[in-house]
Protein backbone atom coordinates (compact mmCIF):
# COMPACT_ATOMS: atom_id res chain seq x y z
CA UNK A 1 0.00 0.00 0.00
CA UNK A 2 2.50 2.62 1.14
CA UNK A 3 4.55 1.69 -2.84
CA UNK A 4 1.57 2.08 -4.28
CA UNK A 5 1.05 5.91 -2.54
CA UNK A 6 4.33 6.75 -3.28
CA UNK A 7 3.70 5.97 -7.33
CA UNK A 8 1.18 8.50 -7.07
CA UNK A 9 2.82 10.93 -5.21
CA UNK A 10 5.48 11.09 -7.99
CA UNK A 11 2.75 10.57 -10.59
CA UNK A 12 1.02 14.04 -9.65
CA UNK A 13 4.42 15.68 -9.20
CA UNK A 14 5.77 14.30 -12.61
CA UNK A 15 7.29 17.27 -14.78
CA UNK A 16 8.10 16.15 -18.98
CA UNK A 17 10.89 18.88 -19.88
CA UNK A 18 11.40 19.57 -23.73
CA UNK A 19 14.44 21.38 -24.37
CA UNK A 20 16.78 21.04 -27.22
CA UNK A 21 19.40 22.36 -25.03
CA UNK A 22 21.40 19.31 -23.29
CA UNK A 23 22.62 22.13 -20.03
CA UNK A 24 19.43 23.55 -19.73
CA UNK A 25 17.39 19.99 -19.54
CA UNK A 26 19.99 18.68 -17.36
CA UNK A 27 19.55 22.12 -15.21
CA UNK A 28 15.72 22.00 -14.67
CA UNK A 29 16.35 18.25 -14.09
CA UNK A 30 18.32 19.09 -11.22
CA UNK A 31 16.38 22.05 -9.93
CA UNK A 32 13.42 20.24 -9.80
CA UNK A 33 14.31 16.77 -8.88
CA UNK A 34 15.80 18.62 -5.80
CA UNK A 35 12.21 20.40 -5.03
CA UNK A 36 10.60 16.55 -5.19
CA UNK A 37 9.39 16.46 -8.78
CA UNK A 38 10.05 13.41 -10.82
CA UNK A 39 11.01 14.50 -14.36
CA UNK A 40 11.70 13.08 -17.91
CA UNK A 41 13.48 14.86 -20.16
CA UNK A 42 12.94 15.52 -23.96
CA UNK A 43 15.03 17.29 -26.44
CA UNK A 44 12.29 18.01 -29.13
CA UNK A 45 8.48 18.36 -29.23
CA UNK A 46 8.78 14.88 -31.59
CA UNK A 47 10.70 13.13 -29.17
CA UNK A 48 7.57 14.41 -26.92
CA UNK A 49 4.70 13.58 -28.65
CA UNK A 50 6.43 9.73 -30.15
CA UNK A 51 6.88 8.90 -26.45
CA UNK A 52 4.42 10.54 -24.09
CA UNK A 53 1.31 7.97 -23.39
CA UNK A 54 -1.98 10.18 -23.23
CA UNK A 55 -2.79 8.02 -19.99
CA UNK A 56 -0.40 9.70 -17.85
CA UNK A 57 -0.81 12.44 -16.23
CA UNK A 58 2.01 15.24 -15.65
CA UNK A 59 2.52 18.74 -16.46
CA UNK A 60 4.75 19.90 -20.06
CA UNK A 61 7.62 22.26 -19.16
CA UNK A 62 8.67 22.94 -22.91
CA UNK A 63 11.21 25.78 -24.00
CA UNK A 64 9.48 28.62 -26.52
CA UNK A 65 12.08 28.25 -29.72
CA UNK A 66 12.95 25.19 -30.85
CA UNK A 67 14.24 23.81 -33.98
CA UNK A 68 11.52 21.30 -35.14
CA UNK A 69 8.45 22.00 -33.06
CA UNK A 70 7.68 25.51 -31.32
CA UNK A 71 6.66 25.79 -27.75
CA UNK A 72 3.62 27.09 -29.44
CA UNK A 73 3.27 24.24 -31.90
CA UNK A 74 3.69 21.49 -29.27
CA UNK A 75 0.78 22.99 -27.31
CA UNK A 76 -1.17 23.30 -30.23
CA UNK A 77 -0.16 19.32 -30.72
CA UNK A 78 -1.18 18.22 -27.33
CA UNK A 79 -4.59 20.22 -27.80
CA UNK A 80 -5.26 18.51 -31.16
CA UNK A 81 -4.51 15.22 -30.04
CA UNK A 82 -7.16 15.95 -26.80
CA UNK A 83 -4.61 15.06 -24.28
CA UNK A 84 -4.86 16.33 -20.64
CA UNK A 85 -1.78 18.16 -20.08
CA UNK A 86 -0.95 21.84 -18.33
CA UNK A 87 1.78 23.71 -20.14
CA UNK A 88 4.05 25.77 -18.84
CA UNK A 89 5.99 27.74 -21.65
CA UNK A 90 9.56 28.99 -20.98
CA UNK A 91 11.12 31.80 -23.24
CA UNK A 92 14.22 34.77 -23.21
CA UNK A 93 11.65 37.02 -24.68
CA UNK A 94 8.07 36.39 -22.45
CA UNK A 95 6.86 39.46 -23.38
CA UNK A 96 3.44 40.52 -23.68
CA UNK A 97 2.03 39.66 -26.94
CA UNK A 98 3.97 36.13 -26.55
CA UNK A 99 1.96 35.78 -23.16
CA UNK A 100 -1.11 36.07 -24.80
CA UNK A 101 -0.57 34.48 -27.89
CA UNK A 102 0.43 31.41 -25.25
CA UNK A 103 -2.12 31.36 -23.72
CA UNK A 104 -4.99 31.83 -26.16
CA UNK A 105 -3.13 28.87 -27.60
CA UNK A 106 -4.22 26.63 -23.70
CA UNK A 107 -0.74 27.46 -22.15
CA UNK A 108 -1.03 27.30 -18.16
CA UNK A 109 1.52 29.63 -17.67
CA UNK A 110 4.40 31.52 -19.32
CA UNK A 111 8.04 32.01 -17.56
CA UNK A 112 10.60 34.46 -18.56
CA UNK A 113 14.46 33.02 -18.35
CA UNK A 114 17.10 33.56 -16.54
CA UNK A 115 14.25 30.99 -14.43
CA UNK A 116 14.40 31.77 -10.86
CA UNK A 117 13.84 28.26 -9.11
CA UNK A 118 11.34 29.14 -6.76
CA UNK A 119 8.92 30.87 -9.39
CA UNK A 120 9.61 28.13 -11.71
CA UNK A 121 8.57 25.64 -8.17
CA UNK A 122 5.71 27.50 -8.00
CA UNK A 123 4.21 27.43 -11.43
CA UNK A 124 5.12 23.82 -11.63
CA UNK A 125 2.78 23.37 -8.38
CA UNK A 126 0.21 25.05 -9.60
CA UNK A 127 -0.44 23.54 -12.77
CA UNK A 128 -0.23 20.53 -11.55
CA UNK A 129 -2.97 21.61 -8.77
CA UNK A 130 -4.93 22.60 -11.97
CA UNK A 131 -8.13 19.28 -12.44
CA UNK A 132 -9.24 18.38 -15.81
CA UNK A 133 -12.25 20.25 -15.61
CA UNK A 134 -10.55 23.66 -14.72
CA UNK A 135 -8.07 22.56 -18.07
CA UNK A 136 -10.87 22.17 -20.07
CA UNK A 137 -13.17 25.33 -18.89
CA UNK A 138 -10.03 27.10 -19.33
CA UNK A 139 -9.22 25.96 -22.69
CA UNK A 140 -12.56 26.95 -23.67
CA UNK A 141 -12.28 30.41 -22.63
CA UNK A 142 -8.94 30.85 -24.49
CA UNK A 143 -10.37 29.11 -27.81
CA UNK A 144 -13.60 31.38 -27.36
CA UNK A 145 -11.51 34.37 -26.36
CA UNK A 146 -9.57 33.78 -29.71
CA UNK A 147 -12.80 33.91 -32.01
CA UNK A 148 -13.93 36.75 -30.05
CA UNK A 149 -11.48 39.10 -32.03
CA UNK A 150 -12.87 38.25 -35.19
CA UNK A 151 -16.00 40.11 -34.49
CA UNK A 152 -16.91 43.81 -34.94
CA UNK A 153 -18.00 45.92 -32.00
CA UNK A 154 -21.49 45.49 -32.89
CA UNK A 155 -21.62 41.74 -33.02
CA UNK A 156 -19.68 41.63 -29.56
CA UNK A 157 -22.33 44.02 -28.21
CA UNK A 158 -25.25 41.66 -30.05
CA UNK A 159 -23.26 38.65 -28.32
CA UNK A 160 -23.85 39.87 -24.96
CA UNK A 161 -27.04 40.10 -25.25
CA UNK A 162 -27.90 36.97 -26.24
CA UNK A 163 -25.42 35.62 -23.34
CA UNK A 164 -27.79 37.33 -21.41
CA UNK A 165 -30.81 35.50 -22.88
CA UNK A 166 -32.27 38.39 -24.57
CA UNK A 167 -34.54 37.54 -27.67
CA UNK A 168 -33.68 39.13 -30.87
CA UNK A 169 -36.58 41.79 -30.91
CA UNK A 170 -35.53 42.99 -27.70
CA UNK A 171 -31.72 43.78 -28.98
CA UNK A 172 -32.82 44.94 -31.71
CA UNK A 173 -34.94 48.11 -29.73
CA UNK A 174 -32.20 48.01 -27.23
CA UNK A 175 -29.48 48.77 -29.67
CA UNK A 176 -31.82 51.02 -32.15
CA UNK A 177 -31.49 48.52 -35.16
CA UNK A 178 -33.91 46.45 -37.15
CA UNK A 179 -34.81 43.00 -36.23
CA UNK A 180 -33.20 41.84 -40.02
CA UNK A 181 -29.85 43.29 -39.01
CA UNK A 182 -29.82 41.61 -35.05
CA UNK A 183 -30.14 37.89 -37.18
CA UNK A 184 -27.71 38.74 -39.50
CA UNK A 185 -25.60 39.63 -36.71
CA UNK A 186 -26.23 36.33 -34.96
CA UNK A 187 -26.27 34.52 -38.01
CA UNK A 188 -22.30 36.03 -38.71
CA UNK A 189 -21.06 35.72 -34.74
CA UNK A 190 -22.74 32.08 -35.10
CA UNK A 191 -20.45 31.27 -38.04
CA UNK A 192 -17.40 33.28 -36.69
CA UNK A 193 -17.62 31.62 -33.18
CA UNK A 194 -18.04 27.60 -34.90
CA UNK A 195 -21.17 27.04 -32.85
CA UNK A 196 -23.16 24.43 -34.42
CA UNK A 197 -26.77 26.19 -33.55
CA UNK A 198 -27.97 29.36 -32.03
CA UNK A 199 -28.67 27.24 -29.10
CA UNK A 200 -24.82 26.12 -28.76
CA UNK A 201 -24.02 29.65 -29.32
CA UNK A 202 -26.17 31.02 -26.23
CA UNK A 203 -24.82 27.84 -24.31
CA UNK A 204 -20.91 28.77 -25.61
CA UNK A 205 -21.22 32.10 -23.63
CA UNK A 206 -23.57 31.45 -20.62
CA UNK A 207 -20.54 28.09 -20.26
CA UNK A 208 -17.72 30.41 -21.18
CA UNK A 209 -18.32 33.76 -19.63
CA UNK A 210 -20.97 33.29 -16.99
CA UNK A 211 -19.76 36.62 -15.94
CA UNK A 212 -19.63 38.67 -18.76
CA UNK A 213 -16.27 38.85 -18.46
CA UNK A 214 -15.03 39.03 -22.18
CA UNK A 215 -18.19 40.12 -23.52
CA UNK A 216 -17.94 43.47 -22.74
CA UNK A 217 -18.04 45.98 -25.64
CA UNK A 218 -15.21 48.61 -25.56
CA UNK A 219 -15.76 51.95 -27.06
CA UNK A 220 -12.77 53.44 -27.47
CA UNK A 221 -12.54 50.70 -29.89
CA UNK A 222 -12.44 52.58 -33.60
CA UNK A 223 -15.65 52.65 -35.33
CA UNK A 224 -13.50 52.69 -38.85
CA UNK A 225 -11.86 49.50 -37.61
CA UNK A 226 -15.13 47.89 -36.40
CA UNK A 227 -18.13 49.06 -38.06
CA UNK A 228 -21.59 49.32 -36.62
CA UNK A 229 -23.54 47.33 -38.95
Amino acid sequence: MLVRLNQKVAADRLVYVVDDDAGVRNSLKFMLCSAGFDVEMFKSGQSFLSNYHPARTGCLLVDFEMPDLTGLELIAEVNQRGWSLPVVLISAHANVPLAVDAVKAGAFDVIEKPLQPNDVIDRLERALSETDADRRQRLLRAQLESRLNCLTAREREVFASIASGQPSKVIARQLGISFRTVEVHRSNITRKLLARSPADLVRLASASFPDGSLLGFSRDRSAENNPVE
